[in-house]
């Protein structure tokens, strides 16, 4: 598995516009700057899952305290296939309920530049504000997981950690 964590900008204006540094309200460009969405690439392989089960959730990244969702999406880039499973999905949330950010997605379609999933608005308030939690991915296939011999997809992250 592959992480990778970047602040998308957005670009201030002096004097002028909707992102306007005011010199007389000095927190304004400190607010502006927390509700930036960060966004969260997680790779995700085949051998990522070596559960004997045909149900695995693992670990993609801990959302901080004051961290939470506004969106996901997810894209394969190699075809996921093997062991005879006729049926994979993936789905993303946290423990106890494992599809809270994103819903299943066939891991068996045909890889496309169209084949892909989102859900906009994964969630409107941090899941802790005192501790960390575990953003999970979960794997559901007809066979055991760990017979899966080929498969590789992205998991896109945006999040937003409050004051």
């Amino acid at each position: 598995m592959i992480v990778v964590r970047g602040a998308q900008g957005i670009p201030l204006r002096v004097n002028g516009g909707p992102n306007n540094i005011d010199a007389a309200h000095p927190n304004l460009l400190r607010l502006k700057l927390l509700a930036i969405p960060t966004c969260t690439k997680v790779t995700l392989l085949f051998t990522d899952f070596r559960e004997v089960d045909p149900d695995q959730d693992i670990e993609a990244f801990e959302l901080a305290i004051n961290e939470f969702p506004v969106e996901t999406r997810i894209k394969a880039s190699t075809a996921w296939t093997g062991g005879g499973s006729a049926t994979a999905t993936l789905s993303a949330g946290i423990a106890g309920t494992l599809d809270k950010f994103l819903p299943a997605f066939d891991i068996f379609q045909p890889v496309g530049d169209t084949v892909r999933s989102r859900d906009a608005q994964a969630s409107r308030w941090p899941e802790s504000t005192a501790a960390v939690t575990s953003l999970r991915v979960n794997l559901v296939s007809d066979v055991n997981v760990s017979l899966l011999t080929a498969g590789r997809l992205d998991l896109y992250v945006w999040t937003v950690t409050l004051p």
